[in-house]
């Protein structure tokens, strides 16, 4: 069988022909352009099974990159798979603004339900601040062993601690963390606290398509979308109250909960509200919204 029988047969299962030329270039360890230019080239049976069970999965749902087992995000490779979310492209975003507010100063942050580590690895492999210190917290066990992986891969192991944790819950709980980040510094408003949060914020509804097979867990929150933001939000508040008291939260968001968001965060930061604002997409959508305290 060679290649332009096997996107036929995959063309007669309805399967686009993109992710056909995908599925046959990462089963043959070859690129798009090797399987285009190479339509006539025979393929071993064991190779063709292969393929065919791969576009099986496609078929079905399965993201392609659970297929390929890794998602390229900020430039950076990620070992994904059904335990985490695929990082999306708009969460680049959020890498970008958390960068810009480090700047040259040392940076503390607390990535919240940090899946894969997209978020917080990305940042600690562009900066080179020996001085920064990142936390990586997630609910899900199995989760934070592809997050470690990611951070052995990327060879950032040694920057980032990884704690298994309810939202902020390990870091309120632990004397020992709160020591530690509760820095001078900090308490000087000179080297704020980030606390970065991609967490569920669909209802089940939205569940559609391809996100079907991406850990429900990850993806929704609650009739409205909010549930887990309004746990986190009480969260950091506290950590107003044990002296942190210049935080900087940037929570990725459905454009719909834009004005509930902002409702919740001026009532539960109020009089320690300093700024709040909203960031939009690359479509012009609200997609993050940015709470400072004081």
């Amino acid at each position: 069988m060679d290649i332009k029988q096997i996107l036929q047969s995959a063309a007669a299962r309805a399967l686009d022909n993109l992710d056909a030329e995908l599925i046959i270039a990462l089963a043959l360890k070859k690129d798009r352009a090797f399987v285009l230019a190479h339509l006539d080239q025979e393929i071993k049976a064991r190779d063709v099974q292969r393929i065919m069970a791969l576009v099986a999965k496609r078929r079905a749902g399965l993201p392609f990159a659970y297929l390929q087992g890794e998602k390229e995000f900020y430039g950076l490779s990620f070992l994904v798979n059904p335990a985490v979310l695929v990082p999306r492209p708009e969460t680049e975003l959020m890498v970008e603004e958390i960068l810009k507010t480090g700047n040259q100063q040392s940076l503390n942050l607390i990535d919240v339900g940090t899946g894969s580590g997209a978020i917080a690895l990305s940042i600690a492999k562009k900066r080179k601040n020996l001085d920064d210190r990142y936390l990586a917290l997630d609910i899900s066990t199995a989760a934070l062993r592809i997050a470690r992986l990611n951070a052995r891969r990327l060879d950032i192991d040694k920057k980032i601690s990884f704690k298994t944790s309810d939202l902020l819950r390990k870091f309120i709980a632990s004397p020992r963390l709160l020591r530690i980040w509760r820095t001078d510094g900090m308490e000087n408003n000179k080297c704020p606290l980030i606390i970065a949060a991609n967490l569920p914020y669909l209802r089940p509804e939205q569940i559609k398509g391809d996100i079907k097979h991406e850990p429900r867990l990850a993806l929704v929150a609650g009739a409205d979308g909010l549930k887990y933001y309004r746990r986190l939000l009480p969260q950091v508040a506290t950590l107003i109250k044990l002296g942190f008291n210049n935080i900087k939260i940037i929570l990725e968001i459905d454009p719909s909960q834009t004005a509930e968001l902002k409702r919740l965060a001026i009532e539960t930061f109020r009089p320690n509200l300093k700024d709040l604002k909203i960031k939009k997409d690359l479509a012009k959508r609200n997609r993050f919204l940015i709470i400072e305290s004081q």
